[in-house]
C-alpha cells in the first residue's frame, strides 16, 4: 500500500467518525486536498472578526463552488454543504482534522500494509544457514 492510498483509506474512515460517508475512490489525492484548503483558509483567516461571525451561520459550500475553490475536490462541497456541524469554521475544523490525522498516520499505516506476494515474506523463508 503506498501513502497516497494509506491517506485516503485513513481519510475516509476519519471522515465516517462525523457521519460523513466517501469512498476511497471518492478521496482526491493529498495535493488536491491541499489545493482547497489552501485557499479557503487564507481567505477565512483573513476576514475579520466581526464577518466571520456575521457569515458562520451561513451554508457558504454554494458561493465557494461557484468561486471554483472546490475545483481539486468536488467532493469537498458535499462536506460543508448546509454546515452539518452548525457553522461554517467548525465543519471545515472538523474536516481539516480529519484529513491531517489522515496524512499524519498514512506512512506508519502504509509502512504495516504493506503488500508483497507471501513467497517474498522474510518470516517465512526457510533459514538458508544451515
Amino acid at each position: 500500500m503506498t501513502e497516497e492510498e494509506a491517506f485516503k483509506q485513513l481519510a475516509v474512515e476519519a471522515l465516517a467518525g462525523f457521519g460523513w460517508t466517501l469512498t476511497v475512490a471518492d478521496m482526491p489525492d493529498i495535493e488536491s486536498v491541499s489545493a482547497v484548503f489552501n485557499r479557503i483558509v487564507p481567505w477565512w483567516n483573513g476576514l475579520d472578526q466581526f464577518t466571520r461571525d456575521l457569515i458562520s451561520d451561513f451554508d457558504l459550500a454554494d458561493g465557494l463552488w461557484h468561486a471554483g475553490w472546490f475545483y481539486e475536490w468536488p467532493g469537498m462541497y458535499t462536506l460543508v454543504s448546509g454546515n452539518p456541524f452548525g457553522r461554517f469554521n467548525d465543519t471545515m475544523n472538523d474536516v481539516f482534522l480529519s484529513l491531517r490525522n489522515a496524512h499524519d498516520r498514512a506512512p506508519d499505516y502504509a509502512a504495516q500494509h504493506a503488500v508483497g506476494t507471501l513467497q517474498d515474506d522474510p518470516a517465512i523463508q526457510p533459514d538458508q544457514g544451515n
